[in-house]
């Protein structure tokens, strides 16, 4: 496949020059023209990078990309990342925000799919727009059964604040940095807020308003959306894909 055709793809099917964003989604890295075989990660680290170079990769798909918006010094790791893609003929592209919030290959909407939830609407207003969503059990759910299923299915601990209700129907989603949005999740009346990483500075209005809190972690949400674009890919064109874990030590 054509890395230009490729790129077209990806960045129409993610809307990647129109959602707003720190990161500079879309390619950032541009390799060799002919991709038979694609890597997801989570991250665009040294061992990712090392990892899908020794697989025989051309084209790593990754969330946390290597720019963000300002100037980068070519020095340091950060060189010898460059130095490694450029000489391995490696390209880069990077999805943030855009994966967080597709309704589809997202990783927000593929949290619901795995907990079974209907998606009633968009969660997490951030920017002008809502990075994550609301989802609704027909039959409220124990929340202990909520944590033993993203623990079995995301690979890791779940971190639970008991606050509210011991059976859920409402929940708000928000893969990441998620903690922030306990004040929507409250003002929606929502029984529980499922988030990758917690944050201190939300414990105390969570637990005053009664509102369970999920922490799955900030690596493990983040994963299921590179890997679901990653199967896409491979299905849709034939591409072989790998999926280069890190998970990220405790």
């Amino acid at each position: 496949m054509k890395l230009d055709t490729l790129v077209s793809h990806l960045d129409e099917l993610l809307r990647c020059k129109e959602i707003p964003d720190i990161s500079d989604n879309g390619l950032q890295v541009e390799g060799g023209q002919e991709v038979e075989h694609v890597g997801s990660a989570v991250d665009a680290s040294a061992h990712v990078i090392g990892k899908a170079i020794e697989t025989g990769c051309q084209f790593l798909i990754v969330h946390h990309g290597l720019f963000w918006g300002k100037a980068e010094r070519v020095v340091g790791p950060h060189r010898a990342r460059m130095v490694a893609l450029l000489e391995s003929n490696l390209s880069v592209y990077a999805a943030h925000l855009p994966l967080d919030l597709h309704p589809d290959l997202g990783n927000n909407a593929l949290l619901l799919r795995i907990l079974g939830m209907e998606c009633e609407s968009g969660f997490g207003s951030s920017g002008g727009m809502d990075i994550g969503f609301r989802g609704r059990f027909e039959t409220p759910r124990e929340r202990g059964d909520l944590v033993d299923t993203l623990g079995r299915e995301l690979g890791g601990r779940v971190d639970i604040y008991p606050f509210g209700p011991e059976r859920i129907r409402t929940m708000g989603v928000v893969s990441g940095s998620g903690g922030s949005f306990v004040a929507e999740a409250v003002e929606l009346g929502l029984d529980a807020l499922l988030v990758g990483e917690w944050t201190y500075a939300s414990y105390h209005l969570a637990k005053d308003h009664g509102l369970n809190v999920l922490a799955a972690g900030h690596y493990a949400t983040e994963t299921v959306g590179v890997r679901a674009l990653g199967d896409h890919l491979s299905e849709q064109w034939g591409l072989e894909h790998t999926f280069l874990p890190e998970p990220i030590e405790k």
